[in-house]
């Protein structure tokens, strides 16, 4: 309804006495008081915004809006429905939902319109009967001022390095960031650029490869981290992947068990765990994992004529556990005879360093996890002064 000098009430357009009335828009006009003898006197709105929050918001976020107006009185009214919405957006940044309500559907920025807002406006003030003044039944147009809206980054959490191996297919050795929005994309490096790269500095969704063995120590949160700017607007929180790795052999205990063999009179297996680098890790199955002889056989027995096996790979079990199995050339030519006891030594036959490889099973391939000195003796085998982790 319309408010007429506080004595007068009729709906818009309605005669009044006295009272020649200019035309309005819909009712909710309870604030605006026009004299009994002029139609263009009284106490009209003196100004009207649209309220908006600008921002920064995350792409996929809603929020409010209004087109409020204050009257000579100060008292404030929502006359949203007076006027008709529109967005402006160069990147499809905002849209609206509804007449009080937006959307934030991609990062950059944009503007709420409310147009054609028909009003009894007050242009001036009355000296002698404030705060009343002149008035002018006019239609305008207010805009919320700039919306900023960032995108968002999702990614993997970690990938896992093996000196440039592919894991066996079990392990995840390349990691992906994205972000939900597109448009004019840039991803920046912020931490550990030595630690590998993205394939894009533009691309949506650009994939991440370790380049090498990453840290010095157990800190996880030393991590390779990105950032993305999308059409001039920056996502609030990076997006980091932890490079993860085998770290060493952990000998069972007992680490060996000593057996008796028809064919090769004796064979010892050498058990151990391989754990992640990590604190408190756990260990790792269905890792792929080979041993390598970087150096030829050191005979300390005279004559000794016993033959080395070829190096090979094999996988984890299920639990993390590996086993190396150690058995003696044999034959009526064997120098010297081997035998079996339930004990080790002291008569040493051959030794040659020994190195331990995960993420491959090709000999000499993968991240090195262990070096020992594989020892045979004439009735046992042994790994002997064992380095785990070998890097550290």
């Amino acid at each position: 309804s319309l408010v007429i000098n506080d004595d007068f009430i009729a709906a818009p357009g309605a005669a009044n006495p006295g009272v020649d009335l200019a035309p309005v828009g819909p009712a909710g006009r309870a604030g605006l008081r026009l004299h009994p003898d002029y139609e263009d006197y009284g106490c009209g709105y003196v100004g009207a915004w649209v309220e908006a929050d600008p921002g920064p918001m995350p792409v996929g976020n809603s929020d409010s809006t209004a087109l409020r107006a204050e009257d000579c009185f100060g008292s404030v009214y929502d006359i949203s429905a007076d006027a008709n919405w529109e967005v402006d957006s160069a990147y499809g940044s905002i849209s609206l939902n509804g007449d009080n309500s937006f959307d934030a559907e991609n990062a950059g920025t944009g503007y709420l319109e409310a147009l054609d807002a028909c009003e009894w406006w007050q242009v001036d003030d009355d000296p002698w009967n404030p705060p009343f003044g002149d008035l002018d039944f006019d239609c305008g147009s207010f805009d919320s001022g700039t919306i900023h809206v960032y995108p968002t980054i999702s990614n993997d959490s970690s990938v896992w390095w093996f000196g440039g191996e592919p894991g066996g297919g079990a392990y995840n050795t390349q990691g992906q960031f994205s972000t939900d929005s597109t448009g004019d994309v840039e991803w920046t490096v912020v931490q550990g650029s030595d630690k590998g790269s993205l394939d894009s500095e533009s691309a949506s969704s650009p994939v991440f490869t370790p380049a090498g063995f990453p840290y010095q120590s157990q800190d996880w949160s030393d991590s390779f981290c990105a950032s993305v700017t999308v059409n001039g607007e920056s996502a609030e929180a990076n997006g980091c992947i932890v490079v993860r790795i085998p770290w060493k052999f952990v000998p069972l205990n007992p680490p060996t068990t000593d057996t008796s063999s028809e064919s090769t009179v004796f064979v010892d297996y050498i058990y151990y765990h391989v754990f992640e680098y990590i604190s408190g890790g756990s260990a790792l199955p269905v890792m792929p994992l080979n041993e390598y002889f970087p150096d030829g056989v050191a005979y300390e027995y005279p004559g000794a004529n016993w033959i080395r096996g070829a190096p090979n790979g094999a996988y984890s079990d299920s639990g993390g556990l590996v086993v190396d199995e150690m058995a003696p050339s044999v034959g009526s030519g064997a120098i010297p005879q081997a035998y079996f006891d339930h004990s080790c030594g002291p008569t040493q036959v051959m030794n040659w360093q020994q190195q331990f490889f995960a993420g491959s099973t090709a000999p000499g391939s993968g991240f090195q996890v262990q070096e020992d000195q594989q020892t045979f003796y004439q009735n046992c085998g042994r790994h002997e002064n064992p380095v785990s982790p070998y890097w550290n």
